[in-house]
């Protein structure tokens, strides 16, 4: 079986970057959420100081270099001194995940989501915690969450997929999850090895089936090229011409595509258009 257990080490890495922008939108010092656009300028509270940002920084790289045992304390504290953010409670769960408190890590995420319910990725780290504490069932109710929260991230599918294929043995299921995650992740490899080891397990083919091509281009637009075959002057059938989909207006998405890596993050601490980098984690 190829070795997929490795996602949470890979999570904790690269979803960095997101919560990295994750202050005050949606939030409010009391840790409920006002019910107002959690993405809107409307739902900014306390302005960001730069002691903030630097602490948060700080924290980022003590997640990535730093002993758990440190990296905990400092974001213990940063919960303490800044409870109204909640991308401080999201990183306080990694740092709890680091040190295999899954519990506690899930309280974290818990809390994040308390301010600000929107908030995918805290949905997707609760279902990593969860599948940690053989929580299967609550795990794949918080991966869906999550991807309804965000249909284009095709992180919250990778997790989905190793679930079904790890813990829940089922083949279909995990490779439906893994053939998405291809489609939203088209630079990692990996996932190509996946659906070519479930596919031969589970008795498809490796190519992506039309319900995988018709979800794609529900949610982003871009309909697979199809090819026609063109007859040449004495009757034969000549090689065929590829041709690109118009829409209509009945197959038009209803909204406009999601780009995994390079859509705004709602999550800034400040109005400027930072763009996620390097977001897709697993």
């Amino acid at each position: 079986m190829l070795n997929r257990y490795a996602d949470l080490l890979l999570v904790l890495a690269l979803t960095l970057a997101g919560l990295a922008g994750c202050a005050n939108r949606g939030g409010s010092s009391s840790g409920n959420w006002d019910g107002r656009d959690p993405f809107s300028a409307a739902a900014q509270k306390a302005p960001v100081t730069d002691e903030f940002r630097q602490r948060f920084g700080l924290g980022l790289t003590m997640l990535m270099q730093s002993s758990p045992e440190e990296s905990l304390a400092h974001w213990q504290g940063m919960t303490a001194d800044y409870p109204q953010y909640p991308g401080v409670w999201a990183n306080y769960g990694l740092a709890q995940a680091a040190n295999h408190e899954f519990e506690l890590a899930m309280f974290a995420y818990k809390e994040a989501l308390s301010i600000n319910p929107a908030f995918c990725d805290a949905l997707s780290l609760k279902g990593v915690a969860e599948r940690e504490l053989g929580l299967f069932t609550e795990a794949g109710a918080s991966y869906q969450a999550a991807i309804q929260c965000d249909p284009g991230q095709g992180r919250y599918y990778y997790n989905l997929g190793i679930l079904n294929d790890l813990y829940r043995n089922d083949l279909e299921a995990a490779l439906t999850a893994y053939r998405k995650a291809r489609r939203l992740l088209p630079d990692d490899e990996t996932l190509d090895i996946w659906v070519t080891d479930l596919a031969r397990r589970a008795g498809q083919p490796e190519e992506d089936p039309a319900v995988i091509d018709d979800w794609y281009f529900r949610l982003t637009g871009n309909r697979p090229v199809v090819t026609q075959p063109v007859a040449s002057p004495d009757g034969d059938a000549a090689e065929p011409e590829a041709e690109t989909a118009e829409q209509s207006p009945e197959t038009q998405p209803a909204q406009q595509p999601v780009e995994y890596n390079q859509r705004i993050n709602p999550f800034l601490p400040d109005d400027s258009a930072m763009q996620d980098t390097e977001e897709n984690g697993r």
